[in-house]
């Protein structure tokens, strides 16, 4: 049975998963991503993080912190199995309208057209860049309302 948990970022299946995004996304890349997620932020800023389960067996990871007064933006997020991404994005999208926001909002590279393709089967849409990702031709930013 698949299952969401919410969990610590710091919890040993918190940190394999992401662990494991990181090694993904540098061969991908050639950077892990792990700069732009503090761990602290997560806590201090409205955030959740959620790791879905069969059985005892993790399988996905994401979570989303505060952006502004009406959005989260959406970080770590990974799946080692196919389908279980949908899951746990319908877990957060339903945690963060939970929490009162009213829209997501995400950055990824451009050549992690995996993701991008997921983002956009699920309802994203690029959007202007922000923060950060401002001068950064590399990155895509994504949003959707909720």
């Amino acid at each position: 049975m698949i299952q969401a948990k919410e969990l610590a970022p710091t919890h040993i299946h918190s940190l394999e998963l992401m662990n494991e995004l990181s090694e993904t996304l540098e061969s991908l890349t050639g950077d892990t991503g792990a700069a732009s997620f503090d761990i602290e932020s997560f806590v201090a800023e409205r955030g959740i993080f959620i790791v879905v389960y069969e059985g005892d067996v993790a399988l996905a990871c994401g979570s989303f912190r505060r952006h502004d007064a009406f959005s989260c933006e959406l970080k770590r997020m990974y799946s080692r199995r196919r389908g279980v991404g949908r899951v746990l994005l319908n877990e957060l999208t339903s945690r963060a309208r939970q929490m009162g926001y009213s829209r997501i909002v995400l950055s990824a590279r451009r050549v992690n057209t995996r993701a991008i393709d997921f983002y956009l089967r699920n309802g994203f849409y690029e959007t202007l860049p922000y923060g950060r990702y401002l001068a950064r031709p590399e990155s895509v930013c994504m949003e959707k309302y909720l």
